[in-house]
């Protein structure tokens, strides 16, 4: 069962079918399966993915909550910890990645004047 059609546009009779419950539909036999445009790629993946991503949003929030609290929320611990300096130190290289790229994709536009 499936409905893999994010990306197309609803018909007349799925706007008249709106407020019905949703019942899934029989994917026909030979029709592959939306796996290649999921970043999971397939149900044997999605477990480490979805580890992988919840880890992942841990170690921001870490980092927020230390750069706000200028690392107060610390404990001696933790602020000694290897891992943890490990991690924050490559949310911090990404996040200063992504600012050098917005502010690459902003200069252009500010010598425009």
């Amino acid at each position: 069962m499936y409905r893999d059609d994010h990306d197309k546009p609803i018909s007349t009779a799925e706007k008249l079918m709106r407020g019905r419950p949703a019942e899934p539909v029989p994917r026909p036999v030979g029709t592959p399966t939306p796996c290649h445009r999921c970043p999971k790629k397939n149900p044997q993946e999605a477990g480490g993915v979805e580890r992988d991503l919840r880890r992942a949003v841990a170690a921001i929030e870490l980092y927020y909550q230390v750069q706000g609290t200028a690392g107060a929320c610390l404990s001696p611990a933790t602020s000694s910890d290897p891992v943890t300096i490990r991690n924050l130190g490559i949310v911090r290289k990404i996040i200063e990645e992504k600012q050098l790229q917005t502010a690459a994709g902003i200069l252009p536009l500010l010598s425009m004047r």
